[in-house]
């Protein structure tokens, strides 16, 4: 049996891009001149203390003087004293009782942690099952190892410095977006509609232009409603295949205010209001700085509607709002989608119902890398399949990142989701190269935590890159704080919570989950990085699986070898065949949540497991907004 000794798996953030892509395209990493000087080196760890006879890796990433990460940088390791650690690779050995300091160098820049090792235990390791009454603490909550968004969208209200234009119905709206400067408004009749497909044009000057309603609406920072739209003047697509509000070239600095979007009866819009930097070439040319505020978005219930937002660009946000009706049969619909622009993106305090995916990055190749979508912030949302659009409408997932860096998905209640398109997992994360033109698609450093996941056939799905053209391997996931709530239960058949395929650095940090099927299915290629800790699952069928290779310690160390799985409560397995340091109640009941049957997933204080699961008061706060009815 494994000891409890952990063995860290390595991951070259600074080698990762070269490294981990597909071993058709060849690498060029220019002349001398061409590239990078390194500025610094970033390392996981400052200090490490460790036992004679154990191993451990440590992390580098090499990063220019903008702190991007230089992926073909050459990294050397040494150690101070090779009689007590040695070092290779970032492999740390250690050798015997002392202190010595590791050093990673790349050219002139150096950085160095310093490594204390002792004795160890060297002694029987201690039995699996542990003695009755006996509780391990869970450890402390570990930070995020995805790196979170480096910027965001600025949503502060702007100024009106210049002209307030009254546009009534049946004038001409087009013109009035025409003629408008930097610092205008333009003020919409509430309740009169405006029939076209406007487009938001290119200005001069670094301002804002408002489109807004003269109604009564709700304050800033507080999600409308549909009952809001008496209060809202109506855009109407006139025709199909015609957006009812699209951007032209590089189009920015517009921000649209308590607008009713929708389309005349039977026109089928592919997209109801495209952000449209699709065709962009550059940063240079995609529209930027729009900000959706306030809006209702929405289809008609009894036709197609692909996409309510389509988000290309830079600077861009939705907030405040409410998209529903976004519904297809037989084809992918979104409430919102985004495959190009540099971002920053934020979708903030908005109700999502789509029937394809409610949010999804990808579906199409971006035009260069720096086009790939990233600094994604998705926050305090309600994402929502209604249960009637079952066997009626193309269902797949309610959040899919195919590509996007720097992920915050934070603070949302993500709610039903059924197998129908596939097999019904709620979020899925990939890397993929949609159509073959694009090598640097990514999805990588995506932060997942105070989330609550509901009514699902499965949970989440993680691949490195599935599909067939190359792609950069999807990697560092990190999911903490999450509440998982019937998964795999009633009309949601299924039931595999976790399952992920190929995916390095992984991180599962004090969730609460209940699922029918699987807490974690490892399946596919090598999980490099597992990293597994204060979590409290439910009974499952098979608990932890490693596909075609056993369950429990088997299935971890075939599949994920270095896991680390530790201060975990886990209902209904059999210990004798999974780790040691943590606990294994006979049944989910005997875990002591307030209430199963009403969802109420907080310890009673008479439970034995405090400081494992989710910090449940926290997260109740958190999403305390993020449903409104």
């Amino acid at each position: 049996m494994r000891s409890l000794r952990s063995v860290i798996p390595i991951v070259f953030f600074g080698a990762l891009s070269s490294a981990c892509a597909d071993s058709r395209i060849p690498l060029d990493n220019g002349s001398a001149a061409d590239r990078v000087e390194a500025a610094a080196i970033v390392l996981s760890k400052s200090t490490i203390r460790v036992s004679v006879g154990d191993t451990t890796r440590v992390l580098a990433r090499v990063q220019d003087a903008a702190g991007k990460d230089i992926p073909t940088a050459a990294l050397a390791w040494a150690s101070s004293d090779p009689s007590i650690v040695t070092v290779e690779q970032g492999l740390i050995t250690p050798k015997s009782t002392g202190a010595a300091d590791v050093t990673a160098s790349s050219g002139t820049v150096r950085a160095s942690l310093s490594v204390t090792v002792s004795a160890g235990d060297v002694g029987t390791p201690p039995p699996v099952t542990p003695p009755p009454g006996t509780v391990f603490p869970a450890p402390e909550p570990s930070p995020s190892r995805a790196t979170l968004p480096r910027a965001t969208v600025d949503i502060q209200m702007p100024a009106v410095t210049g002209t307030s234009r009254v546009v009534r119905a049946g004038e001409s709206l087009q013109a009035a977006i025409d003629a408008a400067q930097r610092g205008d408004e333009i003020v919409l009749d509430a309740g009169a509609t405006y029939t076209g497909s406007f487009i938001l044009r290119e200005k001069s000057g670094a301002g804002w232009i408002i489109i807004r309603s003269n109604g009564s609406l709700p304050a800033p920072g507080t999600r409308v409603r549909p009952a809001d739209s008496v209060h809202m003047a109506r855009l109407a697509s006139p025709g199909s295949n015609q957006s009812t509000i699209t951007t032209s070239g590089a189009a920015s600095g517009w921000r649209l205010i308590g607008l009713h979007v929708s389309a005349a009866p039977g026109a089928v819009v592919g997209s109801l209001v495209s952000i449209n930097g699709h065709s962009a070439s550059s940063v240079e040319t995609q529209p930027g700085r729009i900000i959706l505020d306030r809006m209702l978005v929405r289809g008609r219930p009894e036709q197609d509607f692909r996409r309510c937002v389509t988000l290309n660009g830079a600077h861009l946000a939705v907030i405040d709002s409410w998209l529903d009706e976004c519904h297809a049969k037989g084809a992918d619909s979104q409430a919102i989608v985004a495959w190009q622009g540099s971002g920053p993106f934020l979708i903030q305090n908005n109700h999502l119902a789509g029937a394809g995916e409610n949010v999804m990055f990808g579906g199409s190749d971006s035009r260069s890398a720096e086009l790939l979508p990233s600094d994604i912030t998705i926050r305090g949302n309600h994402f929502y399949k209604p249960a009637a659009w079952k066997g009626v409408w193309t269902v797949k997932n309610l959040l899919e990142l195919k590509i996007g860096r720097r992920v915050l998905v934070e603070d949302n209640v993500l709610e039903n989701n059924w197998a129908d398109g596939q097999s019904g997992f709620a979020v899925v994360f990939k890397s993929t190269n949609q159509s073959g033109t694009a090598p640097w698609s990514e999805t990588s450093d995506v932060t997942f935590r105070y989330n609550i996941l509901r009514n699902v056939a499965q949970g989440i799905n993680m691949a490195d890159k599935p599909e067939s053209y190359p792609a950069v391997p999807a990697a560092r996931f990190h999911y903490s704080h999450n509440v998982f709530d019937r998964v795999g239960s009633g009309d949601y058949t299924g039931g595999r919570l976790f399952q992920v395929n190929g995916v390095d650095m992984v991180t599962l940090d004090h969730n609460t989950a209940l699922s029918s099927n699987s807490s974690l299915l490892l399946t596919g290629g090598t999980i490099t990085d597992l990293v597994v800790t204060g979590n409290i699952f439910g009974q499952t069928t098979y608990g932890i699986l490693g596909d075609g290779k056993g369950s429990g310690e088997a299935g971890l160390t075939a599949r994920a070898p270095g896991w680390i799985f530790k201060g975990n409560v886990m209902a209904g397995v059999d210990a004798r065949y999974y780790p040691a340091g943590n606990n294994y109640p006979a049944k989910t009941a005997d875990i002591g949540f307030v209430s199963l049957a009403t969802g109420n997933l907080q310890l009673t204080s008479a439970s034995p497991y405090h400081g494992a699961g989710a910090d449940i008061a926290t997260l109740s706060e958190r999403t305390s907004g993020a449903v409104v009815r």
